[in-house]
Protein backbone atom coordinates (compact mmCIF):
# COMPACT_ATOMS: atom_id res chain seq x y z
CA UNK A 1 0.00 0.00 0.00
CA UNK A 2 1.09 3.60 -0.55
CA UNK A 3 1.65 4.20 3.18
CA UNK A 4 4.32 1.49 3.20
CA UNK A 5 6.12 3.18 0.31
CA UNK A 6 6.04 6.52 2.12
CA UNK A 7 7.49 4.89 5.25
CA UNK A 8 10.23 3.26 3.18
CA UNK A 9 10.99 6.70 1.71
CA UNK A 10 11.22 8.16 5.21
CA UNK A 11 8.17 10.35 4.61
CA UNK A 12 6.57 9.60 7.95
CA UNK A 13 4.12 12.51 8.11
CA UNK A 14 2.60 11.53 4.77
CA UNK A 15 2.28 7.93 5.93
CA UNK A 16 0.54 9.18 9.07
CA UNK A 17 -2.05 10.95 6.94
CA UNK A 18 -2.60 7.89 4.73
CA UNK A 19 -3.07 5.57 7.71
CA UNK A 20 -5.63 7.66 9.55
CA UNK A 21 -8.73 5.57 10.20
CA UNK A 22 -6.99 2.28 9.28
CA UNK A 23 -5.47 1.53 12.68
CA UNK A 24 -7.86 -1.36 13.38
CA UNK A 25 -7.86 -2.83 9.86
CA UNK A 26 -6.10 -6.20 9.65
CA UNK A 27 -4.89 -5.50 6.10
CA UNK A 28 -3.04 -2.41 7.37
CA UNK A 29 -1.33 -4.10 10.33
CA UNK A 30 2.13 -4.13 8.77
CA UNK A 31 1.97 -0.48 7.72
CA UNK A 32 0.51 0.70 11.04
CA UNK A 33 3.13 -1.21 13.04
CA UNK A 34 5.96 0.05 10.82
CA UNK A 35 4.63 3.57 11.32
CA UNK A 36 4.64 3.13 15.11
CA UNK A 37 8.22 1.88 14.91
CA UNK A 38 9.26 4.86 12.79
CA UNK A 39 7.63 7.13 15.39
CA UNK A 40 9.78 5.60 18.14
CA UNK A 41 7.12 3.34 19.65
CA UNK A 42 8.61 -0.18 19.36
CA UNK A 43 6.58 -1.64 22.24
CA UNK A 44 3.26 -0.62 20.69
CA UNK A 45 4.46 -1.82 17.28
CA UNK A 46 5.55 -5.17 18.72
CA UNK A 47 2.23 -5.75 20.49
CA UNK A 48 0.32 -5.06 17.29
CA UNK A 49 2.49 -7.43 15.26
CA UNK A 50 2.27 -10.20 17.84
CA UNK A 51 -1.53 -9.97 17.91
CA UNK A 52 -1.74 -10.25 14.15
CA UNK A 53 0.77 -13.11 14.01
CA UNK A 54 -1.43 -15.10 16.39
CA UNK A 55 -4.24 -14.93 13.82
CA UNK A 56 -2.45 -15.83 10.57
CA UNK A 57 -0.96 -19.05 9.22
CA UNK A 58 2.70 -19.53 10.14
CA UNK A 59 3.94 -20.14 6.60
CA UNK A 60 2.09 -17.42 4.70
CA UNK A 61 3.83 -14.40 3.21
CA UNK A 62 2.09 -12.01 5.61
CA UNK A 63 3.49 -13.94 8.59
CA UNK A 64 6.98 -13.79 7.11
CA UNK A 65 6.75 -10.04 6.54
CA UNK A 66 5.48 -9.47 10.06
CA UNK A 67 8.27 -11.65 11.47
CA UNK A 68 10.81 -9.52 9.64
CA UNK A 69 9.23 -6.39 11.10
CA UNK A 70 9.35 -7.98 14.54
CA UNK A 71 13.09 -8.41 14.00
CA UNK A 72 13.43 -4.70 13.24
CA UNK A 73 11.51 -3.99 16.43
CA UNK A 74 14.01 -6.19 18.31
CA UNK A 75 16.83 -4.09 16.86
CA UNK A 76 15.13 -0.87 17.95
CA UNK A 77 14.92 -2.33 21.47
CA UNK A 78 18.61 -3.26 21.40
CA UNK A 79 17.77 -6.98 21.41
CA UNK A 80 20.30 -7.85 18.70
CA UNK A 81 20.62 -11.55 19.61
CA UNK A 82 16.86 -12.00 19.33
CA UNK A 83 16.82 -10.16 16.00
CA UNK A 84 19.66 -12.33 14.68
CA UNK A 85 17.83 -15.52 15.68
CA UNK A 86 14.56 -14.31 14.13
CA UNK A 87 16.35 -13.29 10.91
CA UNK A 88 18.06 -16.67 10.67
CA UNK A 89 14.73 -18.49 10.96
CA UNK A 90 13.21 -16.20 8.33
CA UNK A 91 16.17 -16.74 6.01
CA UNK A 92 15.74 -20.51 6.32
CA UNK A 93 12.02 -20.30 5.49
CA UNK A 94 12.59 -18.01 2.53
CA UNK A 95 15.38 -20.20 1.17
CA UNK A 96 13.32 -23.39 1.46
CA UNK A 97 10.39 -21.69 -0.27
CA UNK A 98 12.59 -20.20 -2.98
CA UNK A 99 11.17 -16.75 -2.15
CA UNK A 100 13.82 -14.17 -3.01
CA UNK A 101 12.00 -11.16 -1.49
CA UNK A 102 11.90 -12.95 1.88
CA UNK A 103 15.55 -14.03 1.55
CA UNK A 104 16.51 -10.44 0.78
CA UNK A 105 14.54 -9.07 3.74
CA UNK A 106 16.02 -11.69 6.09
CA UNK A 107 19.55 -10.98 4.86
CA UNK A 108 18.98 -7.26 5.40
CA UNK A 109 17.69 -7.90 8.91
CA UNK A 110 20.71 -10.07 9.71
CA UNK A 111 22.95 -7.25 8.52
CA UNK A 112 21.13 -4.69 10.67
CA UNK A 113 21.30 -6.93 13.75
CA UNK A 114 24.99 -7.72 13.33
CA UNK A 115 25.80 -4.08 12.66
CA UNK A 116 23.97 -3.10 15.84
CA UNK A 117 25.82 -5.79 17.76
CA UNK A 118 29.17 -4.35 16.66
CA UNK A 119 30.09 -6.82 13.91
CA UNK A 120 30.50 -4.77 10.69
CA UNK A 121 32.32 -7.55 8.76
CA UNK A 122 29.55 -10.03 9.53
CA UNK A 123 26.92 -7.46 8.63
CA UNK A 124 28.64 -6.67 5.34
CA UNK A 125 28.26 -10.20 3.97
CA UNK A 126 24.51 -10.28 4.54
CA UNK A 127 23.90 -6.72 3.39
CA UNK A 128 25.79 -7.36 0.13
CA UNK A 129 23.57 -10.37 -0.51
CA UNK A 130 20.45 -8.32 0.20
CA UNK A 131 21.56 -5.53 -2.15
CA UNK A 132 22.20 -8.02 -4.98
CA UNK A 133 18.77 -9.60 -4.50
CA UNK A 134 16.95 -6.27 -4.32
CA UNK A 135 18.71 -5.16 -7.51
CA UNK A 136 17.67 -8.39 -9.27
CA UNK A 137 14.09 -7.94 -8.05
CA UNK A 138 13.97 -4.30 -9.16
CA UNK A 139 13.08 -3.10 -5.65
CA UNK A 140 14.74 0.31 -5.80
CA UNK A 141 13.62 1.68 -2.44
CA UNK A 142 14.65 -1.39 -0.44
CA UNK A 143 17.87 -1.60 -2.41
CA UNK A 144 18.79 2.02 -1.67
CA UNK A 145 18.02 1.68 2.04
CA UNK A 146 20.19 -1.43 2.19
CA UNK A 147 23.05 0.28 0.34
CA UNK A 148 23.05 2.98 2.99
CA UNK A 149 23.36 0.31 5.69
CA UNK A 150 26.12 -1.39 3.70
CA UNK A 151 27.99 1.90 3.46
CA UNK A 152 27.85 2.23 7.25
CA UNK A 153 29.05 -1.34 7.71
CA UNK A 154 31.99 -0.77 5.35
CA UNK A 155 32.95 2.64 6.74
CA UNK A 156 35.45 1.32 9.30
CA UNK A 157 37.07 -1.31 7.09
CA UNK A 158 36.87 -0.11 3.47
CA UNK A 159 36.23 3.61 3.16
CA UNK A 160 36.42 3.59 -0.65
CA UNK A 161 33.72 0.93 -1.00
CA UNK A 162 31.66 2.60 1.72
CA UNK A 163 31.80 5.87 -0.22
CA UNK A 164 30.66 4.14 -3.42
CA UNK A 165 27.68 2.57 -1.66
CA UNK A 166 26.75 5.83 0.06
CA UNK A 167 26.87 7.74 -3.23
CA UNK A 168 24.74 5.10 -4.97
CA UNK A 169 22.24 5.31 -2.11
CA UNK A 170 22.16 9.11 -2.28
CA UNK A 171 21.49 9.06 -6.01
CA UNK A 172 18.70 6.52 -5.59
CA UNK A 173 17.09 8.42 -2.71
CA UNK A 174 17.02 11.62 -4.74
CA UNK A 175 15.39 9.81 -7.65
CA UNK A 176 12.66 8.24 -5.51
CA UNK A 177 12.00 11.38 -3.48
CA UNK A 178 13.31 10.15 -0.12
CA UNK A 179 14.67 13.46 1.20
CA UNK A 180 15.33 12.40 4.80
CA UNK A 181 17.22 9.29 3.73
CA UNK A 182 19.12 11.33 1.15
CA UNK A 183 20.24 13.58 4.00
CA UNK A 184 21.47 10.51 5.91
CA UNK A 185 23.42 9.28 2.88
CA UNK A 186 24.93 12.74 2.38
CA UNK A 187 25.97 12.84 6.04
CA UNK A 188 27.70 9.45 5.66
CA UNK A 189 29.54 10.69 2.57
CA UNK A 190 30.76 13.77 4.46
CA UNK A 191 31.85 11.61 7.41
CA UNK A 192 34.05 9.69 4.97
CA UNK A 193 35.78 12.92 3.99
CA UNK A 194 34.11 13.45 0.63
CA UNK A 195 31.75 16.03 -0.77
CA UNK A 196 28.12 15.05 -1.10
CA UNK A 197 26.92 16.36 -4.45
CA UNK A 198 23.19 16.93 -4.30
CA UNK A 199 20.73 17.57 -7.06
CA UNK A 200 19.03 14.63 -8.72
CA UNK A 201 16.98 14.74 -11.90
CA UNK A 202 14.02 17.06 -12.38
CA UNK A 203 10.77 15.32 -11.40
CA UNK A 204 9.35 14.95 -14.90
CA UNK A 205 12.45 13.12 -16.12
CA UNK A 206 11.68 10.25 -13.75
CA UNK A 207 8.79 9.26 -16.00
CA UNK A 208 8.87 7.08 -19.10
CA UNK A 209 7.32 8.49 -22.25
CA UNK A 210 4.11 6.53 -21.70
CA UNK A 211 3.89 7.61 -18.04
CA UNK A 212 4.29 11.21 -19.08
CA UNK A 213 1.51 10.85 -21.67
CA UNK A 214 -0.77 9.40 -19.00
CA UNK A 215 0.22 12.13 -16.51
CA UNK A 216 -0.57 14.87 -19.02
CA UNK A 217 -4.01 13.38 -19.71
CA UNK A 218 -4.75 13.05 -15.99
CA UNK A 219 -3.70 16.67 -15.56
CA UNK A 220 -6.08 17.60 -18.39
CA UNK A 221 -8.93 16.10 -16.37
CA UNK A 222 -9.47 12.81 -18.20
CA UNK A 223 -10.58 9.72 -16.28
CA UNK A 224 -9.02 6.28 -16.64
CA UNK A 225 -11.55 5.00 -19.21
CA UNK A 226 -10.98 8.05 -21.40
CA UNK A 227 -7.21 7.73 -21.11
CA UNK A 228 -7.40 4.05 -22.01
CA UNK A 229 -9.41 4.86 -25.15
CA UNK A 230 -7.13 7.73 -26.11
CA UNK A 231 -3.91 5.70 -25.79
CA UNK A 232 -5.33 2.32 -26.93
CA UNK A 233 -4.38 0.56 -23.69
CA UNK A 234 -6.41 -1.23 -21.02
CA UNK A 235 -7.89 0.47 -17.97
CA UNK A 236 -5.76 -1.81 -15.80
CA UNK A 237 -2.65 -0.54 -17.54
CA UNK A 238 -3.76 3.05 -16.96
CA UNK A 239 -4.25 2.29 -13.26
CA UNK A 240 -0.74 0.84 -13.12
CA UNK A 241 0.76 3.90 -14.82
CA UNK A 242 -1.11 6.31 -12.53
CA UNK A 243 0.13 4.48 -9.43
CA UNK A 244 3.69 4.54 -10.75
CA UNK A 245 3.46 8.26 -11.60
CA UNK A 246 2.19 9.19 -8.15
CA UNK A 247 4.92 7.15 -6.46
CA UNK A 248 7.74 8.51 -8.63
CA UNK A 249 6.65 12.13 -8.22
CA UNK A 250 5.85 11.77 -4.54
CA UNK A 251 2.21 12.77 -4.89
CA UNK A 252 -0.73 11.70 -2.73
CA UNK A 253 -3.38 11.53 -5.45
CA UNK A 254 -4.70 12.65 -8.83
CA UNK A 255 -5.86 16.00 -7.46
CA UNK A 256 -2.31 16.91 -6.44
CA UNK A 257 -1.02 15.85 -9.86
CA UNK A 258 -3.55 18.14 -11.55
CA UNK A 259 -2.62 21.03 -9.25
CA UNK A 260 1.14 20.64 -9.67
CA UNK A 261 1.27 19.56 -13.32
CA UNK A 262 2.58 22.91 -14.67
CA UNK A 263 5.73 22.66 -12.52
CA UNK A 264 6.17 18.88 -12.60
CA UNK A 265 5.67 18.26 -16.33
CA UNK A 266 7.72 21.09 -17.73
CA UNK A 267 10.60 19.25 -19.42
CA UNK A 268 11.03 16.90 -22.36
CA UNK A 269 9.83 13.33 -21.85
CA UNK A 270 12.16 10.35 -21.75
CA UNK A 271 12.10 7.57 -24.28
CA UNK A 272 10.28 4.39 -23.35
CA UNK A 273 12.32 2.15 -21.07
Amino acid sequence: MLAELRLAQGRIDEADHLLQGLESEAVATFAVAAHLLARGEPSAAGSLVQRRLSRVAEDCLEAWRLTGLLGEIDVARGAFAEATLRAGELLDRGTRAGCDPVVAAASRLLGIALLGAGDPPGATEHLQRAVALYDDLGLAVDGARTRLLLGRALASVDAESALAEARAALHAFEIIGAARLADEAAALIRSLGARARRGGPSPDRLLTRREREVAELVAAGLGNPEIANRLFITRKTVEHHVSSILAKLGLTGRAELVARAPSLLSGDPLRDR
